[in-house]
C-alpha cells in the first residue's frame, strides 16, 4: 500500500480519498496495482514520461525542479542526469517524494522544503536544467514574473528552463472561463502560448519554443488531430511544453 495507508483497510481508503485528492501521491511504484489511487498515479506518471523524448539530458547535468510535489518527474529523469533536486513549500508532499526515494533506492536526488524565491538566492548559476511541471497555473503573472526571474537566476548560462502546463486556448479550459464547468483547483493562472512568450521574454528568456501535446486523459486525447486545422486548431491542443534558453 501507500505511504502510510497500510494500516487501513480498502473501505476505509476509498473514504479518504474522497476527501483528500492527492492520495494518489503515496503510490510508490509501479508495483502497487492494488492500490486504490494506483490509476491515477499511472496517468499522472504517463503525462510526464511523454516529456523525455523532448528533452536533451546528459549524465553530467545537474537539475532542479520548482514545485516539485511528490516528485514524479525525479522518478523518471533520475537515472538520466548527475543529480536532481526537487524544491517545494509542501512539507507532506516533500515527505513523500524522500520516502518513496529511499525505499527505491535512489541515490542522486534531493528535496527541499522551501520557498522558491529563497532557495533561489542561495544556489545561482547551479543548474544545466530547470523544471516546471504544472505549476505556473498556478500562480498570478505579477508571481510569474518574480517567481521566474528567480528561477532563472538558479541556471547556469545557457541554461535551459522546461514549463509544461495546460494551453489557455484549449476548448475545455475556454469552457471552464465561462463558468460552465469547474475550474481545476488552484488554476488561477491558464495561459495561452501568447501569454507564456510574452511574460518570459520580459524575463529575459531567449529561443522560447513551445510544443503542442495532446491532453493525457486518453478520450480527451482523441480531439488532438484537430489541432492541425487552420484558424480553430488552437481550440483542440490541451498542453503547452515549453523550452527557453538563459
Amino acid at each position: 500500500m501507500g505511504l502510510g495507508t497500510n494500516k487501513l483497510s480498502k473501505e476505509q481508503l476509498k473514504a479518504l480519498y474522497k476527501v483528500d485528492t492527492h492520495k494518489w501521491m503515496e503510490v510508490i511504484s509501479e508495483n502497487e496495482k492494488n492500490h486504490p489511487c494506483f490509476k491515477t498515479y499511472k496517468s499522472q506518471k504517463e503525462r510526464l514520461r511523454r516529456l523525455i523524448k523532448k528533452i536533451k539530458f546528459d549524465s553530467e547535468f545537474n537539475v532542479v525542479e520548482f514545485g516539485c510535489g511528490n516528485g514524479l518527474w525525479a522518478d523518471l529523469i533520475y537515472k538520466y542526469v548527475k543529480s536532481y533536486i526537487g524544491v517545494d513549500f509542501s512539507a507532506p508532499f516533500i515527505q513523500i517524494a524522500k520516502n518513496r526515494h529511499q525505499i527505491l533506492n535512489i541515490e542522486n536526488t534531493r528535496f527541499f522544503c522551501e520557498e522558491i524565491l529563497n532557495f533561489s538566492k542561495n544556489h545561482k548559476n547551479e543548474y544545466d536544467r530547470a523544471f516546471a511541471m504544472d505549476f505556473s497555473e498556478h500562480i498570478y503573472d505579477h508571481e510569474f514574473i518574480t517567481i521566474f526571474t528567480a528561477i532563472k537566476n538558479t541556471l547556469k548560462s545557457g541554461g535551459e528552463l522546461f514549463i509544461h502546463t495546460p494551453n489557455g486556448d484549449y476548448f475545455l479550459e475556454l469552457i471552464k472561463k465561462l463558468g460552465v464547468l469547474k475550474q481545476s483547483t488552484g488554476h488561477i493562472g491558464i495561459r495561452n502560448d501568447k501569454a507564456h512568450i510574452k511574460l518570459l521574454e520580459k524575463i529575459g528568456f531567449n529561443n522560447i519554443e513551445i510544443s503542442y501535446l495532446s491532453h493525457y486523459i486518453k478520450p480527451l486525447s482523441f480531439f488532438h488531430f484537430l489541432g492541425l486545422i487552420p484558424i480553430i486548431g488552437k481550440f483542440f491542443r490541451a498542453r503547452l511544453f515549453i523550452k527557453c534558453t538563459k
